[in-house]
């Protein structure tokens, strides 16, 4: 794999375009998420990018209005979270977002756990501020006006770490604390435990295929089927961060390097290539074969991966 130098284009946060063959790097400061050919960033403001070229990304539109932190698109709108509100604006100009409406968090303010949506559901767990120990769990939809709903909510006794959603499940990573982790496989129709499997190391949590995969710090992903939240196997890589190019083809980065794994045989990974990062990624999304990774601003580093 070999990569092209960075360019700073003048962007706020001096954004950099890296191509790693076949793969586009796009790397800017803060959470982004696209939406057709556009790419969002949030930091202290919310930015849109034209990507048509990904190589080449165009701002063309920055607003304070539209909420910053932790994005999502769910149903043709883009979702911003933070500790405080979750943000539903719409999307029937990409690159000119429209603020419809706002949601506080159930049961006080406290810092978000995540955020996650799958094609039927939007789910947002957080810390109560009345019991710090716990979270809360909640369904939301988005009715016709574009405003957010809770349709069902459940707390949780203790902290979420991880959560991913696969028909209607919900899977839950929850912190061990002074017991062990414990992966739940949870109904979002009535919150019953239908499946759990304990844990030796945390990390983030994805549905994929079959599978769950939770990706273990330093360099383990591990997999279990989605019916039964057991474990199927655990495969060694060069990092935690995920990132689904294609069905066959993931994405793991750490603190310093970018790697492509084949999991055409999930069982038997290949490694395909990997290329060196600049900074420490914060955020990842795919976007057909392009992916984006958020770190610390750049200054034009050249990226050696021979």
């Amino acid at each position: 794999m070999r990569s092209a130098g960075g360019q700073t284009n003048g962007l706020p946060g001096s954004l950099g375009v890296f191509e790693v063959q076949p793969e586009v790097f796009t790397f800017s400061k803060g959470y982004v998420t696209t939406y057709e050919n556009v790419l969002y960033r949030s930091d202290e403001t919310l930015q849109m990018f034209d990507i048509s070229d990904p190589t080449k990304p165009q701002l063309v539109g920055m607003s304070s209005d539209l909420g910053y932190g932790e994005m999502l698109i769910f149903d043709d709108h883009l979702i911003v979270n933070n500790e405080h509100t979750l943000y539903v604006n719409s999307l029937e100009d990409p690159q000119q977002p429209v603020p419809t409406g706002t949601l506080a968090h159930a049961g006080g303010v406290g810092s978000p756990s995540h955020i996650v949506a799958s094609a039927e559901h939007l789910v947002v767990a957080h810390t109560l501020s009345t019991n710090p120990q716990h979270d809360l769990v909640e369904v939301i939809s988005i009715n016709a006006a574009g405003v957010p709903v809770v349709d069902r909510a459940f707390e949780l006794d203790r902290k979420v770490d991880g959560i991913a959603l696969a028909g209607g499940s919900a899977y839950v990573r929850l912190d061990g604390g002074d017991t062990t982790e414990e992966l739940l496989r949870i109904s979002l129709a009535d919150a019953s435990v239908l499946g759990s499997s304990a844990l030796k190391a945390g990390g983030s949590v994805h549905a994929w295929r079959d599978y769950v995969v939770l990706s273990a710090p330093p360099q383990v992903v591990i997999e279990f089927d989605q019916d039964s939240a057991e474990l199927v196997t655990s495969w060694d890589t060069r990092g935690s961060m995920l990132g689904f190019v294609t069905d066959d083809v993931i994405a793991v980065a750490n603190a310093l390097e970018l790697s492509l794994f084949s999991v055409a045989d999930p069982l038997q990974p290949k490694l395909l290539g990997a290329a060196r990062l600049p900074a420490a990624p914060l955020d990842m999304v795919v976007q057909g074969s392009v992916l984006y990774l958020s770190g610390d601003a750049l200054t034009g580093v050249e990226l050696d991966c021979r």
